[in-house]
Order: structure tokens, then sequence, then C-alpha cells
């Protein structure tokens, strides 16, 4: 039996033991009758069913209670599990390379990655409303700092093979002379190393970080597990 049951309980034993004693010193101590019965009687059903209802309003608080804790369990697992899945598709994006020879596709792929931090960072602010962990925001900031960092200068080399598709654009229409295929060469040899670059850049930078990703990933988890398995 739980202990605040027990407590009740015995508050209500203690209560009709000294109402009865009261009961029995205003009578002058004499014996009971039926009529000192009878009233006792329908006090002590008044009392236990006060008791009942008492009991169940408890239970009912209770009930709601425990699932108001089972909701927010549920949801502390969730965004921990929203913010790696937004997270690591941010750091997809960054990795990968659209199109360098249409320049639509490019500005498509800077939109795309723009919105994909936009969900890290609603994700984060999620996270830190849930989860107490100075390990985890602090290591998830951490990262977001650095492929923010990363993504702009990726962005910033997009926008140049933009401008080099302009110029490559601008060569072709034109009658195709000895000067003119070498420009148009020059500007396609531009833009493969201007790729390999930064391509380059992002896989060293990412190479140094990844021992920050895979640990953030792996406190994530510790905490999942945390949450599943709570002490007692």
């Amino acid at each position: 039996m739980p202990y605040w049951l027990q407590f009740t309980i015995f508050a209500i034993i203690a209560g009709l033991v000294q109402y009865i004693i009261t009961y029995f010193k205003e009578k002058g101590k004499n014996l009971a009758t039926k009529e000192d019965i009878g009233e006792i009687t329908k006090e002590i059903k008044s009392v236990e069913s006060q008791f009942v209802n008492e009991t169940e309003k408890l239970k009912n608080k209770l009930a709601i209670l425990a699932n108001a804790q089972t909701d927010i369990i549920s949801m502390e697992r969730q965004v921990i599990i929203e913010v790696n899945k937004s997270l690591f598709m941010w750091i997809d994006s960054v990795l990968n390379t659209p199109n360098v020879n249409n320049s639509i596709q490019i500005n498509n792929y800077i939109n795309a990655q723009n919105q994909l931090y936009k969900n890290v960072q609603q994700d984060e602010i999620v996270l830190r409303l849930f989860v107490e962990s100075d390990n985890i925001h602090n290591i998830l900031h951490k990262i977001i700092l650095a492929f923010l960092k990363i993504q702009a200068e990726k962005q910033l080399k997009c926008h140049e093979i933009i401008k080099i598709n302009n110029e490559i654009d601008d060569i072709k229409p034109e009658t195709p002379s000895k000067e003119k295929r070498e420009k148009l060469q020059r500007k396609i040899e531009e833009r493969k190393t201007a790729l390999e670059n930064i391509s380059k850049k992002v896989l060293e930078e990412y190479t140094t970080l990844a021992p920050m990703i895979n640990e953030f990933r792996e406190k994530s988890k510790e905490q999942i597990y945390k949450i599943l398995k709570p002490e007692h």
C-alpha cells in the first residue's frame, strides 16, 4: 500500500476515534443507546464515503500526472531524434555539390541549404526547452557554428561559379574563333579549379569536425537511454 494512502487511512481512523471519545464524553459517559449507535454508524459511513471520494480524486490526479510525465518523456526523446535528423540532413547538404554547369541548380542548392539550416536552428531551440544537458547543447552549438562557416565559404564559391557560368554563356553564342575557344577553355578550367578547391577545403574541415559530430551522436544516444531508463 502506498505511503500516502496509509497516512490518509491512519488520519481518518484517528479522527473517528477522537470523534467517538468526544461523543461519549458529551453523553456523560453513559452506555451507548440505539440512537447513539445509529448516529455513530451514520457518521462512520459519511466519513467512509468521503474517504472513497477523496481517494478516487487522488487516483485521478496521479493518473493525470503519470500521463503528463509520459508525454514529456516522449517529447524529450522525439526532440533529440529530430535535432539529429535535421543536423545531419544539413551537414549532408553542405558536403554535397550541385551540378556546377547549371546556375539554376546551384541557386536551388543554396536555397535548400539555407532552409535546412533554419530547420536546425528551430530544432535547437526546442531541444533547449526539453533537454537539460549542457554537454549536448554546447557540442551542438559548436557544430552548428563550424558548419555555418563552411556553408558560407561554399556558398560564396558557388556564387563565383555562377558568375563564371554567366561569362561562359556570353562566350558560347558568339562566332567561334581560336581566341574565344581559348577564353572559353580558361573559364571552364577556372570553374573546375574553383570546385576542386572548395570541395577539398570542405572535406578537410569535415574531417577535423568528425570526432565532435560522433561525440554529439553518442551523447544523444546516452540521453535517450537515460530518458527511457530513469534513475530511481
